[in-house]
């Protein structure tokens, strides 16, 4: 990759930067985020939708989850048709801790469980970790979602 594509230190700085601005998400965001007619094609896109994600859920205290979980599902649709299996992984993340803040569970469970199955045996990411604990968490709790 050209240097000038990819920086290790991008991303988190670019998070961290939403995480702590108390302003609206629309003026802090569309500073970090590509421009319009740039559209889904840029590099990072995957990531850039899921900091938002994050930003609205801390910010807004749920009022956008429908929209949060449309832009997360956005992001890991664009991030498996890349082929970006980390971001896909940290989307996956994301998204699992929203549904099982909505309930739902297995609707959770299925998200990392397709995601955690295309990283093979032995890989020790910080990210793998997580997703496998949250797995390993909601497989031990009863689940209270409604019959369908």
């Amino acid at each position: 990759l050209f240097r000038s594509q990819f920086n290790l230190w991008y991303t988190p700085f670019v998070a961290d930067v939403l995480r702590s601005c108390p302003s609206p998400v629309g003026s802090m965001a569309s500073s970090f985020r590509p421009s319009v007619d740039c559209e889904d094609g840029h590099w990072a896109m995957p990531e850039f939708l899921r900091i938002e994600a994050e930003f609205d859920l801390e910010h807004n205290a749920g009022r956008l989850e429908s929209t949060v979980e449309h832009r997360l599902e956005r992001a890991l649709a664009l991030a498996q048709e890349r082929g970006d299996r980390s971001w896909e992984l940290k989307v996956a993340i994301t998204l699992a801790h929203l549904l099982i803040r909505d309930n739902r569970r297995e609707h959770a469970q299925t998200v990392l469980r397709r995601t955690i199955s295309f990283f093979p045996r032995g890989n020790e990411s910080n990210a793998l970790r997580t997703a496998n604990a949250i797995l390993n968490e909601l497989q031990h709790v009863p689940s209270h979602e409604p019959s369908v």
